[in-house]
């Protein structure tokens, strides 16, 4: 048999494995440091994550997940009202709680004043679910109020990021029809 061809059928079945890899792993998500909770609200899956220096004893996570994921359900049901949309990508969301350390360091020194932001869950290949990253502080608010969760997943779906419109906020206005305000609402109910 002739070398070249010899070694072009290594390079090709190395190739085909790599791309078999690549294809089997390359859509996982891959999730940050910590203990892992899911919960699934009405066609909705949350993952919540508590960073490796938050406590996790003091509270019960799977309740603590089982509000969070009616939040995003509420996020995106108030969408589909009042933007008339399909929110897809509230799907599959996930929230990451971090000790204040933990958190200014992963902030970073424009976030830093913040209490909470919003990325997405990174893959080998694309972008996995949004991600909202909280302070631990705050838990007790979120679980209550719904928020920040509301907010950043807003900004998610594609909330204007200048806080400007009235029919996304109602942080800064009175308006009773806007998406946060009808997620609230539906939070709360």
């Amino acid at each position: 048999m002739d070398v070249g061809l010899i070694i072009l059928i290594v390079t090709l079945v190395a190739f085909a494995a790599m791309i078999t890899f690549m294809l089997a792993t390359g859509f996982k998500n891959q999730w940050p440091a910590g203990e892992r909770v899911e919960s699934t609200y009405k066609g909705h899956k949350l993952t919540l994550i508590t960073g490796p220096e938050t406590k996790t004893d003091s509270l019960p996570w799977d309740k603590v997940a089982s509000h969070f994921v009616r939040a995003m359900w509420a996020t995106s049901a108030a969408f589909e009202e009042v933007k008339e949309g399909d929110p897809k990508k509230l799907a599959e969301g996930a929230v990451l709680v971090l000790s204040e350390e933990e958190y200014e360091d992963r902030a970073g020194p424009f976030l830093q004043s913040s209490v909470s932001f919003q990325v997405t869950v990174p893959r080998r290949i694309g972008h996995g679910p949004l991600l909202v990253v909280m302070r631990a502080s705050l838990v007790e608010h979120a679980v209550k109020t719904g928020e920040p969760i509301i907010h950043e997943f807003i900004h998610g779906i594609g909330g204007d990021y200048y806080h400007k419109d009235e029919t996304w906020w109602n942080e800064f206005t009175t308006a009773p029809d806007s998406v946060q305000a009808r997620a609230q609402s539906l939070y709360r109910d």
